[in-house]
């Protein structure tokens, strides 16, 4: 018989922030402990400083950054939809390898705008991808190349290992990308799931949004790096959507597969191993499925009276449920807009309480806080001062203070 519990959007909002490590402020010794709960997006070299400044007491560019280049201990991927992740290198499987589509119609829904190309070319998905792996290191063996190099070198060499008739098609102009050919935009798609397997990794405080560089897993890390086998493949799987649950529940295997990047059918396959270590819960009007012994632990989570500048990619604005975090439209429209440059959350005392922008002239950070009609005025002004004192001396810059703007 499956468990039934009853709860409130407090117990869960608390739990939540625990597991986010939003709850409380932890050493910088835990840093990899931090990142290990879902990864963090950095999209651009560094972006990831707010998320980890609101959950690890001292933490620097200059700390994050002997982690990424001298420990090793953290590492960039290339994750699906294109996504720039920093995880664990121990973790590397759980974050990359468990999403590996098992057949051609879980490969195909990440491609599926390419479809028209798959058929014109008369070749499977998954053969194109064992074709990137035999030729990767013959193309990218001692060097790093952008994304955008590292497609056309793909596209130049795996031409030998087509039929005269599909390379005639591999160098027809791609319907999706202007100055591109068929190929090369298959190969761009494929090449977040290829990444997956674990070949390569993007390095870190190098390059920008447009031209960060790809290199070697192998040749970066060398034989430290972890191995690979099927049994650790399937417990990657099943790991991941433990954090996930974990970070994010209750939640449903829609959710997951949204949050994931993945198909439903997918999601389906990577959570039903799972079920018989789930209990279903119900709050207000909704109910997800969180995991049995988190659900003992609801209720007992407790948040200080704290504030955190969160940046737009923080881990916790990707909540499926966002009416957790958010009441209307209005606000969702404003944190969830999809023009312009998406604004941060100021969090205090593990709610909303505004939106905020940053803005680096020289060696100082400028912060615009947006009110937003939520109740920022208990948070007193030294807070925030004192919050972007914080960031700014994390990002090595010096605090030019904050602004206030009503929207």
């Amino acid at each position: 018989m499956i468990a039934r519990f009853k709860t409130t959007t407090c117990d869960i909002l608390s739990f939540r922030l625990a597991s986010h490590h939003l709850a409380m402020r932890v050493h910088t010794s835990k840093l990899v402990q931090v990142c290990s709960a879902t990864g963090f997006k950095n999209p651009t070299p560094m972006a990831i400083l707010p998320a980890l400044n609101a959950r690890v007491e001292g933490c620097t560019v200059n700390r994050v950054g002997q982690a990424l280049l001298r420990e090793k201990s953290l590492m960039q991927q290339l994750s699906l939809r294109q996504i720039i992740r920093i995880i664990p290198r121990h973790d590397v499987a759980v974050f990359t390898r468990a999403l590996i589509p098992y057949d051609e119609e879980e490969l195909l829904y990440h491609i599926r705008q390419a479809m028209n190309m798959i058929v014109a070319l008369d070749v499977e998905a998954f053969t194109l991808l064992k074709m990137m792996e035999t030729t990767i290191t013959l193309v990218l063996s001692g060097k790093e190349l952008t994304k955008e190099e590292l497609v056309r070198a793909l596209a130049l060499a795996m031409q030998d290992l087509l039929t005269n008739a599909q390379k005639e098609i591999w160098r027809w102009p791609s319907e999706l990308v202007g100055r591109e050919t068929l190929g090369e935009s298959l190969l761009r798609l494929l090449l977040p799931v290829f990444s997956l397997k674990g070949f390569l990794c993007v390095m870190p405080l190098k390059g920008n949004a447009q031209n960060r560089t790809i290199r070697l897993t192998h040749e970066f890390f060398g034989k430290l790096f972890p191995g690979f086998d099927d049994v650790s493949d399937a417990n990657a799987s099943e790991e991941l959507v433990k954090r996930y649950l974990h970070c994010y529940g209750p939640a449903t295997e829609e959710s997951f597969a949204r949050w994931a990047g993945v198909s439903d059918r997918q999601a389906q396959r990577m959570w039903e191993p799972l079920l018989e270590t789930l209990a279903e819960v119900q709050w207000n009007d909704f109910s997800g499925w969180m995991l049995q012994e988190d659900v003992e632990q609801l209720g007992h989570s407790f948040v200080t009276d704290n504030l955190h500048l969160l940046g737009p990619h923080d881990p916790w604005l990707q909540h499926d449920n966002r009416n957790l975090l958010l009441d209307g439209k209005q606000l969702f429209r404003y944190f969830f807009k999809s023009t312009g440059p998406p604004p941060g959350m100021v969090l205090f005392d593990g709610k909303c309480v505004a939106g905020w922008h940053q803005r680096r002239q020289g060696n100082k950070l400028y912060v615009t806080i947006e009110d937003i009609g939520l109740p920022l005025g208990r948070v007193a002004i030294s807070e925030i001062e004192h919050e972007i004192w914080r960031l700014a001396t994390a990002m090595h810059l010096r605090s030019g203070g904050f602004s206030l703007k009503h929207v």
